[in-house]
């Protein structure tokens, strides 16, 4: 358990320095720095970057940052590896992974996936109704509210209807 801890510190702090590396350079493009991912699929690494903006995302837009942010990743090298690039939109069932995703959807309908049981439930689907540095506040329908610390929270997205 504890070098699963330790390995998803890594992972985290990697993205994060990523993540502050490339956001003044999307930023001055013109699109919100939503978040990046650097994950192993198979023996390759990918870098997916996720830009945003209130009119949405085209996919002139995506290959317009990708241009750019990978010239500016070429020169600036700060990951080792070999990967390749990927950019794209949030979509419809966007991750929230960073507290500013959670505060934006306040008011919206999102799908948890818990650690560990709370209330005997480790999924659910919920309204949010509150967000601070710690934890949420969901309410899935009448009832009563459940405050869910950030560190139980294994995976959250926005929930969309289909």
């Amino acid at each position: 358990m504890r070098m699963i801890q330790y390995s998803q510190r890594r992972k985290m702090a990697r993205k994060d320095a990523i993540y502050e590396l490339l956001k003044p350079q999307v930023t001055t493009l013109g699109y919100e720095l939503y978040d990046v991912d650097f994950e192993k699929a198979g023996k390759k690494r990918i870098l997916t970057v996720y830009i945003d903006r209130k009119e949405g995302i085209s996919l002139e837009d995506c290959e317009k940052v990708s241009r750019e942010i990978s010239a500016f990743l070429d020169a600036a090298d700060p990951i080792a590896e070999t990967y390749t690039l990927q950019v794209s939109s949030p979509g419809l069932e966007r991750k929230l992974t960073r507290l500013k995703h959670y505060r934006a959807v306040v008011g919206e309908m999102i799908d948890l996936k818990l650690f560990e049981a709370i209330d005997g439930q480790k999924q659910l689907c919920a309204v949010l109704r509150f967000v601070d540095d710690e934890k949420i506040v969901v309410q899935e329908g009448d009832a009563e509210p459940l405050t869910i610390p950030f560190k139980s929270i294994a995976k959250a997205s926005l929930h969309f209807e289909f």
